[in-house]
């Protein structure tokens, strides 16, 4: 999980000018993290408790990361970017 983690993040700041590397980067990372928080909620709370858990930390990840993909993509002058700019948060 870890280093599934460290992969994203790297492949992130690598992607930055690259819409579709950075959001499976950041995809990447989410799931790495969802992962860590079922286990650790399943070690001590049971199924439901690691159901939650991986339901919040899920949906909190993958806004907060594509609301940072949009917030970089705005630093480019791309037609791409310039779509992406519209639909952003």
């Amino acid at each position: 999980m870890l280093v599934m983690f460290l992969m994203g993040s790297l492949s992130f700041f690598g992607n930055v000018n690259h819409l579709l590397g950075s959001l499976l980067s950041l995809e990447m990372m989410s799931l790495s993290v969802m992962f860590y928080w079922i286990w650790w909620g399943m070690s001590i709370g049971g199924e439901i408790y690691g159901v939650m858990i991986f339901l919040v930390v899920g949906v909190c990840v993958s806004v907060i990361g594509l609301c940072m993909v949009v917030e970089v993509s705005r630093c480019y002058d791309s037609s791409y970017c310039s779509v992406v700019h519209v639909v952003g948060c």
